[in-house]
């Protein structure tokens, strides 16, 4: 980790210049919400009104990325900037002098979710990491972690979290400091996509968010206060369908694939392998949605469908035929301005997960403001500089109105003494 730090204390000049620190801390930072998968590169950035700002996405070849894992360096850094060459990033870096700030999440897949209760909040957080030592298997050494407390009527407290191994951080953290980018934000995607997903103001019990991905289906259950309470992975999803449908009618997965895509749960053959694959699914989520009732005390009333799958014809009506709860599809445009013609609406679930790291990009304290697993070291200095930043505001707001105070009180003197008059025009 030396050597990411180290990189990360470089950009800031040894020999002390007044105006350069100005600089630095007075220049707005781009804060991009990176979104990287093993099939797609996206990039997204909002403005505080929540309109698209800069926007772009690349396909990645096979092999590049795989289960969140960089696996050629090169490749994956050439489409990087080309993504930001097509956005105009590269200009306004050049221009403004600024550096870019990127929120990333990992996927669940690759972290430890757990939800631990507590007697007493006395020494929390030492006991937090006697449970990770307890319940994660790697080295607590070899992990890094965080957590924030739940909301609940109980006086137990009760947390929510996050450990991921410090290999994969890491790798990421080099990756992005190599291209000039200061990773300020590890999420995971349960927060992401639920900050796209789950609609604003509204009151409601609880949500599940069900994220069928291509391998895993991740079952994230939201408490009223939209706090992830419980994520659960399962491994039936989009391949596991695919791959039943060509066994079944002996094509390859190739050509399954694209009529999964087409007849969806409408048309046969498709529709019945669907169905019939789907039913291992469905009763994985009711036992999510029964155990998150047993131990929280709360009672699921909806629950959205997201990830590649979502898009599948006639998903939202079988699944519906299961559930009492509601079942709708994610519509993340919600929850940003829809003047931008950048996304299909109907393929929009697929850009959940950028656009909820470019919400919280817009938060005040985006840094703080949900789970976030970058070392505390770097977490550390990103917090230095951005306290600067506000206070360098600050200290400008404060200065200007003291300058018209005191110009005002000259005003009044000099008119007092009559060296000023006041003259109206009639």
């Amino acid at each position: 980790m030396g050597k990411e730090i180290k990189e990360f204390e470089s950009k800031t000049p040894k020999k002390f210049s007044l105006w350069k620190k100005i600089r630095e801390i007075s220049c707005h930072p781009l804060i991009l919400g990176i979104d990287i998968s093993d099939y797609s590169i996206e990039i997204l950035q909002l403005d505080n009104q929540k309109n698209i700002k800069l926007y772009a996405r690349a396909i990645l070849e096979k092999g590049i990325v795989e289960d969140a894992k960089i696996k050629k360096r090169e490749k994956l850094g050439k489409i990087l900037e080309e993504t930001f060459l097509k956005a105009g990033i590269n200009g306004l870096v050049k221009k403004w002098k600024v550096r870019i700030k990127g929120l990333f999440s990992l996927p669940e897949s690759k972290t430890f979710i757990k939800v631990f209760e507590f007697e007493e909040r006395e020494n929390l957080k030492e006991k937090i990491q006697e449970k990770i030592k307890e319940t994660v298997p790697i080295p607590f050494e070899e992990l890094y972690w965080d957590y924030y407390e739940l909301s609940t009527n109980s006086e137990k407290p009760k947390v929510l979290a996050v450990a991921v191994p410090k290999e994969i951080v890491q790798d990421y953290i080099h990756f992005f400091l190599s291209h000039q980018i200061d990773p300020v934000v590890f999420d995971i995607e349960a927060g992401s996509i639920g900050r796209a997903l789950l609609p604003p103001g509204e009151q409601i019990n609880s949500t599940a968010i069900v994220d069928i991905g291509a391998r895993t289906s991740v079952i994230n259950i939201f408490n009223p206060k939209k706090e992830l309470s419980l994520s659960v992975t399962v491994y039936y999803a989009g391949n596991y369908f695919t791959q039943a449908i060509a066994k079944k009618l002996t094509i390859s997965e190739e050509e399954a694939n694209k009529i999964k895509e087409e007849a969806g749960f409408e048309r046969e053959p498709v529709s019945s392998i669907l169905k019939e694959c789907s039913l291992t699914l469905i009763k994985e989520i009711k036992d999510t949605l029964k155990y998150y009732q047993s131990r929280f005390g709360n009672r699921v009333e909806k629950i959205i469908l997201a990830g590649g799958s979502a898009l599948l014809p006639g998903i939202k009506e079988y699944f519906q035929k299961h559930f009492e709860e509601k079942v709708e599809i994610g519509q993340p445009l919600q929850n940003i301005q829809k003047t931008s013609p950048l996304f299909d609406s109907r393929k929009a679930i697929l850009f959940a997960n950028v656009i909820g790291l470019a919400l919280r990009g817009i938060e005040k304290n985006f840094i703080d403001a949900g789970i976030n697993l970058l070392p505390e070291d770097l977490k550390k200095q990103v917090k230095i500089l951005h306290r600067e930043r506000e206070k360098f505001f600050r200290y400008i707001f404060i200065y200007f109105i003291a300058e018209v105070f005191i110009l005002l009180i000259i005003c009044y003197i000099l008119f007092r003494l009559g060296i000023l008059k006041l003259k109206i025009p009639i």
